[in-house]
């Protein structure tokens, strides 16, 4: 019993620390001596592949990397084996996030026209995402049964997307839905959410996502045309 209370009061003082955070000027010690991190510099895509130890029977190709792309943080393929990527150059350049809010972000296509399985070309497909808060950006891309991309984006965001058929609005969480075929970008979340983090779909192709707080799951309905485009009042673009 004297052995659970001790541990007991160990954890709870440590619990306790550890909510307290650094005090004004505390200097973080290593707890690992330097001379026993291994260097880690950045690598070619080719010096990279060669760092990669894999299972019997299994390769790893180079499909695409520097300059095509850049900072790539999440990718879907769709049915005719084009790869699309969110891209992110603007996330942590600098241990300070210099240049985080840089409006550069995008979503991108990447295609192979010369059928030797790796990609050659880009076309910028998304441009004009916001980044205020890097942890509530664009995320969970996925494909609909119809072929409509969804992806959504949490709150502190104030997003205007340049569209061929005018610009798209969103601020402070909501999802979106973009068509390929008629690159037709809209805006919808009828359900009030924080930071929606997942994306699925029923029987009926019905759009069901998530988000964390309370773990709740709900399905969001598109509103009205002048609802998704709504007039900029109050948004900074």
């Amino acid at each position: 019993m004297l052995s659970r209370a001790v541990t007991a009061l160990f954890l709870t003082a440590s619990l306790a620390l550890a909510q307290n955070g650094d005090k004004p000027g505390e200097k973080q010690e290593s707890r690992v001596p330097k001379d026993k991190i291994p260097a880690n510099p950045p690598l070619a895509p080719e010096a990279a592949l060669k760092t990669f130890k894999l299972p019997p029977g299994f390769r790893i190709e180079i499909v695409a990397a520097d300059p095509l792309i850049e900072t790539p943080i999440a990718m879907q393929w769709d049915a005719d084996g084009r790869l699309w990527v969110v891209e992110m150059p603007s996330y942590m350049n600098t241990p300070t996030a210099e240049g985080e809010l840089n409006p550069i972000n995008r979503v991108s296509v990447l295609e192979d026209t010369d059928g030797d399985d790796r990609y050659d070309v880009k076309r910028r497909i998304i441009y004009g995402l916001d980044t205020a808060d890097t942890h509530h950006t664009a995320n969970s891309f996925a494909l609909d049964p119809g072929g409509a991309i969804y992806f959504q984006e949490g709150t502190f965001h104030h997003s205007q997307v340049e569209t061929p058929y005018g610009p798209v609005r969103q601020q402070n969480s909501g999802w979106f839905r973009f068509t390929p075929r008629t690159q037709r970008l809209i805006s919808f979340g009828s359900y009030p959410s924080t930071n929606p983090w997942g994306v699925t779909f029923d029987d009926w192709g019905q759009h069901v996502a998530s988000h964390p707080i309370y773990a709740a799951a709900f399905h969001s309905l598109d509103p009205k045309y002048p609802e998704q485009n709504a007039a900029p009042a109050g948004l900074r673009a």
